[in-house]
């Protein structure tokens, strides 16, 4: 979709801001509303940063409006099929490439392109590469794409690999110099089923800020926000309806919270620990770090787990370093200790 309902709510954006997240994917309405691009401009004052996304079909026609607001805009997505885009970028990239503004290609995937990385085919749109397409795939699509784009958009669903993922959008970086991003989902791939297990979105997003960290990929977009109970993809987001902070609001403003304290990633480290728990140990500058991300109904020796760990626990609910595990049964634990300076 893109277009989205006019609702002032500033707890959303008072949510965002807290967890930490300063850049949006907004669509092109919002450029078009007054209000809304005024919104855009005081936002844009206190640090935040914006990727516009379009379709091929309305991209010439936003371009002067695109144009004129470009101290506003970061990157802009265009979804579309390869031939439409290439045309279309070759019309757009001289003004992008003018006023600093980053063309990413987002690719409309067919069904025959999913039946081809061996997914079921659900009768819905979907964009984007995914670690699932061969490089040599990747790179032949992108041959050409390379003198009007200036980036490329990596998709990742709720159940495939993050690390593979990052991986090959950062190997795709390498071979083409193109940028990336990546649209995390956190609802199921089949369109009518309720992704609702709060533990499998905390442990997803703890995983994925931890090795998008590790290997300094910072371009990750959530999708989505809030609690979407109905129609299609229902799921589960970080704020619920009425826009309370649910765990995951938790899970990613400590760990933003932390990141900043420990510095840059020395090292890395994903081990498996009595086929219950996967254990990532992450060195920084500042200190150690160790992720315990719990296997659905697994069974834990909490004594065991504080055997291989040093420091203090985080204690997601209230952002506090407790000397004992919180016990929460299926949900992402973290110890931290912090050198002395």
């Amino acid at each position: 979709e893109f277009d989205r309902k006019s609702v002032r709510n500033d707890y959303a954006l008072l949510a965002v801001w807290e967890m930490g997240v300063k850049h949006l994917r907004i669509p092109a309405s919002d450029l078009m509303d007054d209000v809304r691009r005024q919104r855009l401009k005081d936002l844009t004052n206190l640090g935040f940063e914006f990727t516009l996304f379009s379709s091929v079909s309305e991209a010439l026609n936003i371009l002067p409006l695109v144009v004129v607001n470009s101290p506003l805009i970061r990157n802009w997505e265009i979804s579309g099929h390869l031939e439409e885009l290439l045309a279309v970028a070759a019309k757009l990239s001289p003004s992008t490439r003018r006023y600093d503004i980053s063309l990413y290609l987002s690719l409309l995937r067919s069904k025959a392109d999913i039946l081809k990385t061996k997914k079921t085919y659900y009768h819905v749109i979907n964009h984007g590469f995914t670690a699932s397409d061969t490089s040599t795939d990747i790179l032949i699509t992108l041959e050409s794409a390379t003198s009007v784009f200036d980036g490329v958009v990596f998709r990742c669903g709720i159940y495939d690999s993050i690390e593979e993922t990052i991986d090959t959008a950062m190997s795709v970086r390498a071979s083409t110099g193109l940028k990336t991003s990546i649209h995390l989902r956190l609802s199921a791939d089949n369109p009518a089923q309720f992704q609702h297990d709060d533990a499998l979105l905390c442990n997803r997003l703890a995983r994925t800020m931890c090795y998008s960290w590790y290997r300094g990929f910072n371009q990750i977009y959530c999708d989505t926000l809030t609690d979407n109970e109905r129609g299609y993809f229902p799921c589960i987001g970080v704020l619920d309806r009425t826009y309370n902070p649910r765990n995951g609001f938790n899970v990613v403003k400590c760990l933003h919270s932390l990141f900043n304290t420990l510095g840059k990633v020395k090292s890395w480290k994903l081990a498996t620990h009595s086929d219950a728990v996967d254990v990532v140990s992450i060195v920084a500058e500042h200190g150690e770090f160790t992720m315990f991300l719990i296997h659905p109904n697994a069974s834990v020796d909490w004594a065991e787990l504080a055997k291989i760990s040093k420091g203090t626990w985080v204690n997601w609910s209230d952002a506090e370093l407790v000397d004992q595990a919180p016990q929460i049964n299926g949900f992402p634990l973290a110890r931290i200790q912090v050198f002395d300076r």
